[in-house]
Formats: structure tokens, sequence, C-alpha cells
């Protein structure tokens, strides 16, 4: 009942945080704005995460992942399924159509990582390993994909990553689908597209 009770504390807490984060800015958001969103006392802020830094990585955890199981994201089935499919368009599709999944949950969160990390060393950290992440994940689709499609002559693997890196990026989803006003639909055809030139013609 007591594990029960905490997770439901925490739960609050994180919904609060992700709101005042997104509409504030992490640096504006203080504990105490946090605690009274999320209708608890202050002290339970703190003894549930310590501090925001933690607050805004297991946001980052549990959105990226859409859930809280410990599973990695190399293992999760969306990539497997990526990885596992052995048509090179069809490979590219899902990994479009799985990272909008992703974005749509976490792109405005990355948003606010990626400002914060300007001025905050602990939150530059975290910005940091995020998109070293994202390199390491692009990279395995990108191995699985030179093994059904050889990639354009002159085209080496890290140039590949970094292709997919800047074109799957957050950032580029949140300018095109959020700032700019692109549906998700017209955001994915563009970049299978853009995908398909530079890493399949």
């Amino acid at each position: 009942m007591a594990a029960k009770k905490a997770k439901g504390a925490a739960d609050k807490i994180l919904d609060a945080a992700l709101v005042l984060f997104v509409e504030r800015g992490y640096s504006s958001a203080t504990m105490d704005m946090i605690a009274k969103k999320a209708g608890v006392a202050v002290q339970t802020v703190y003894f549930t995460f310590q501090n925001k830094t933690n607050i805004l990585k297991r946001l980052i955890d549990l959105t990226v992942a859409g859930d809280d199981e410990p599973v990695p994201t190399l293992e999760r089935a969306w990539v497997r399924e990526v990885i596992e499919e052995p048509d090179p368009v069809r490979h590219l599709e899902l990994q479009v159509k799985g990272t909008a999944k992703v974005y749509r949950r976490v792109a405005s969160l990355l948003n606010v990582l990626s400002r914060a990390s300007d001025t905050d060393p602990t939150v530059a950290e975290l910005w940091s390993n995020n998109q070293e992440q994202r390199r390491i994940v692009q990279r395995r689709f990108l191995l699985a994909l030179r093994k059904k499609h050889a990639l354009p002559k002159g085209l080496t693997l890290q140039r590949a990553v970094d292709i997919s890196f800047t074109i799957l990026g957050p950032e580029v989803f949140e300018l095109l689908v959020v700032d700019r006003g692109w549906s998700v639909p017209e955001w994915e055809r563009w970049a299978v597209s853009t995908l398909r030139f530079h890493l399949l013609s």
C-alpha cells in the first residue's frame, strides 16, 4: 500500500514537472512550484527525487520509452522490427514511424533539455548523454541498413550516421511539426524521402 502511494505521488510530481518545464523552462520551474502543482508537500518532492535534475532525467527516460519497463531502446519491439525488416525502403519507413511515435511524447521535453544545457552543467551532461545514446541507436540502424543495401559510393558509415542523426533529430521535428505546423505524416514523408535520397541513392 505504501509503495502504491509513493508511486502515485511520484507520478503526480512528474506530471506537474513536465507541464512546468515545457511552459516555464527548466530553470524557472522551482521545486516549490512543482510541489504546488502536484498537490504534494515540497518535502515529498525532495524525498522522492532529491533534486530537479533527477526529475528531468526520470521524465526523459519515461517519455522516450513510453513506459517504465526496464527495457533498453535497442531491445524495444519497434527497434527490432526495423533491424529485422529485409526491405531497405520499408526499413526507413518503420524507423521514421517509430521515431515519430517517440517524438510525439518527448520532443518538447528534449527541447527543454537542450535549452537548459546552455546554463546548467548537470543538464548539459544529460543532454550530451542523450545525444550519444541517439547516435548509438542511429549507428545500429545504419549497420542493419548497410547489410540490406550498400550505402552510396563514397558515403562512410560515420557520415551516414551524421545524416540520419540530423534528419531524425528532435530539433528538426520540433521546428517543422511544432513551430512550422507540419502534420506528423508530412514530417514522416519528408524524412523518409530525404533519407532515401541520401542513404539509398
